[in-house]
């Protein structure tokens, strides 16, 4: 594997988790 690709992939991962988080805090804000 090449280290870019991997650390891309990282990123896209926390990306990913960090939209859910976002998204569920707002729902809880706004319910």
């Amino acid at each position: 594997m090449v280290p870019g690709t991997e650390a891309a992939w990282l990123w896209l991962n926390l990306l990913e988790e960090g939209c859910c988080c976002l998204l569920a805090f707002l729902m809880l804000f706004l319910l």
